[in-house]
Parts: C-alpha cells; structure tokens; sequence
C-alpha cells in the first residue's frame, strides 16, 4: 500500500523514503482521499493476482455495487452475492476471483478487506459507508490510473540475483547479474548453466501466485512475457523456480541490488556463489556433485549472451 501510495520506493533492496511521505501530514483532505484511493487499489492489486490490473480492481467494484444496492443481501447471503455477480461479469474475472485462496471463500477475504479500508462497516451488519460509495465512483471513473507510476517497473537497470538451492547441504548458490528487461525465459537458461543443469526436464517459476513456465506445457503466463522487472515488482516474496518435478529440485531466488549500469555486452554474467550443485537424474538415489566453477560458467554465460548457444555441461 505504501508503495501504490508514493510514500516509499525500493532502492537497492531497500524500502526508503518517497516523496508522498514527507507531507502526507499537511496533507489537505482532497490530498489525503487521494492517499487513500491508491493505497486501496494497491491492496485490492495486492489481494487478487489477475492478468491486468483492471480486473483487481473491477472485483472491488462488483463488490462494493452490491453493497450499495437496495435491498443490501443479509450477512448470510451477502458473500454468495457478491460471487454471484462476478460469475456473471466473465469466467475469466472469475478465475482471478477465486484463484490462490484454498478453503477460503475469495468473497469473505474481500469483504475483511473492504471493513480494513473503512469502505464498509465491519460485522456483524456489513453496510456501504460514505467512503465506500466514494471509492465506487472513483474506480469507475478513474480505473488503472488509480495505481499511478509507481507501479512501472524500470527495466534499464542491472539486477544483482541471489539464486540458492534449496534442501541442499552444505548450502549451493550462485549470484549473477542480468539486465533488469531480462525475461523470466531467460533467467531459466541462465540457472541451467549457473547449476550445471542438462535442460531435459520441465521448470516452472513461481511469482506471488502465478506460475509461469513454457506455454507448450500448461502454464497459465508465459516465461517469456514478463522481465526480471516486473516480476520482482510483483512478487511479495522470493520468486521460486523448480525444475524437474520429480526431483522437485527447487531454487528460491531473491533481487539483492540494483547495481551500478553495466555494459550489455558483458551480461550476464556470475560474480559469487559457493557449493557443490548435483548432479541430475543420479542413478540409485545416490548424488553425485558439480564443483562450482565461476570461470566454467560465465563462458557459457558468455556464449548464450553472444547467441551462441550450444552450452555445454560441466562434467
């Protein structure tokens, strides 16, 4: 919220002060509703994990469209109204409703959250409030734009990427460097070199609650369409990456820095990591292990930057 908001920003893995914080006491009301208005989007984009930013919020417009209407649903029907009305405004608008929340009714974790922000009263009688009807005016007719800027993710920077496997003892990770406009597709490629991986089995990466991977293979968002940016932006916690399912070798990967702007040419590149990584598809469930080889590895790195390709694998 406080970053939808403007109050901070992320620098260097940092939270730090932004402008928006310094005044936000002198702030007058209109100042202080539109403080508001963001911070509320941003939690609404934060709670639900649609494709567009549009259908988080148009989830809080249904929502908040039920309890203005008359007569308002008892307490008993209200969350079955409000799911309701979202089947009915598009099966799609409806996966981004229902998605990521296990056993929990997607409806009652919407209304906790519209009682939080004060836009309704809380239970047991849920009403609309003066400041719920003002947020309904205000996402129908301001939409997306209540986000602002803050939520563009700048792809001209060079990301500092700590990459650990996990389950794995003594600890094995690696830290490289890779433009931010970097997609996902191309951070796999550079973990399969950075572990010696052969690239013979499936992957996936997991960012908040959307996985993304290789389309051919049933994933919902494609690798190849997000950058190193966006997912970092979005994701609330490490993103994680999981390759060969069946070995479950999964790695949790963490955006250290933003570093100093370095040449393309020279990207990626590895500058750290320790440990042995292993080997896959190790027969009797006995491991065997790769030495981590920095040298080894950033000429490889170095191929796949120039579009080499044919990398090959330690052995």
């Amino acid at each position: 919220m406080a970053l939808g908001a403007g109050l901070i920003s992320i620098e260097g893995g940092r939270a730090v002060a932004a402008p928006a914080l310094a005044g936000w006491q002198s702030a007058s009301p209109d100042e202080l509703l539109e403080l508001w208005a963001r911070c509320f989007a941003a939690a609404l984009t934060g709670l639900f994990d649609g494709e567009e930013a549009s259908e988080e919020l148009e989830i809080g417009r249904l929502a908040l469209t039920v309890l203005a209407g008359k007569p308002v649903p008892t307490r008993a029907e209200l969350a079955r109204a409000i799911s309701h009305v979202i089947i009915h405004a598009g099966y799609e608008l409806y996966q981004t409703f229902t998605r990521g929340f296990g056993v929990r009714d997607p409806a009652e974790v919407t209304l906790e959250l519209l009682a939080a922000f004060g836009a309704i009263t809380d239970a047991p009688v849920r009403r609309i409030t003066p400041l719920g009807r003002w947020a309904l005016s205000m996402i129908g007719t301001r939409g997306v734009s209540l986000l602002g800027s803050s939520d563009d993710a700048k792809e001209d920077g060079t990301y500092q990427v700590k990459i650990v496997l996990q389950h794995v003892r003594p600890a094995c990770w690696r830290r490289v460097l890779m433009p931010a406009s970097a997609t996902l597709g191309d951070l796999h490629e550079v973990i399969q070199i950075a572990f010696a991986w052969d690239g013979d089995h499936l992957h996936g990466f997991t960012v908040g609650r959307r996985q993304y991977g290789d389309p051919n293979f049933d994933f919902d968002f494609d690798e190849h369409g997000i950058t190193l940016a966006a997912a970092f932006a979005r994701a609330r916690k490490p993103i994680t990456y999981t390759y060969d399912f069946g070995d479950d070798w999964r790695h949790e990967i963490t955006l250290e820095e933003v570093v100093e702007p370095t040449p393309a040419a020279t990207l990626p590149i590895c500058v750290g990591g320790r440990g042995d990584a292993p080997v896959e598809d190790c027969v009797d469930d006995e491991l065997a292990w790769i030495a981590f080889d920095k040298a080894g590895i950033n000429t490889r790195l170095a191929q796949l930057g120039s579009g080499a390709g044919g990398r090959s694998t330690t052995s």
